[in-house]
């Protein structure tokens, strides 16, 4: 039992610096992003904490995301897996289920950012 509270403040803070780092990781892609070029308009919501939110008419799916090297990838509840590029203020969407380094034509969503607050 001695041993087990020794160790728990130290994995407490192990766990609590990962969680910060994860964060950090996401603070740049957060925000809101709009596609270009579909119809209906979709909206992209990704918070802080690695929740999303994909909103289309009046559907709204939730899902998570996180950041691999130089993607995003977008976790939906059911297990399905999309690989986002970010490129300044823009978030290519690879909509084809398969992971190729970029988006094939007629299989890849647009998105901009919008400014903060939009």
């Amino acid at each position: 039992m001695k041993l087990r509270r020794k160790w728990a403040p130290g994995l407490i803070l192990v766990l609590a610096g990962l969680c910060l780092l994860g964060c950090k990781e996401r603070q740049p892609y957060a925000g809101k992003f709009i596609s270009l070029n579909e119809t209906p308009e979709i909206t992209l919501d990704l918070k802080p904490n690695g929740e999303g939110i994909w909103s289309s008419g009046d559907q709204r799916v939730t899902f998570r995301w996180e950041v691999k090297g130089e993607r995003i990838w977008f976790h939906a509840k059911g297990g399905g897996v999309l690989v986002g590029t970010p490129l300044g203020d823009r978030l290519s969407l690879d909509m084809s289920g398969d992971l190729y380094p970029g988006c094939l034509r007629g299989k890849c969503v647009e998105f901009k950012r919008l400014p903060e607050g939009g």
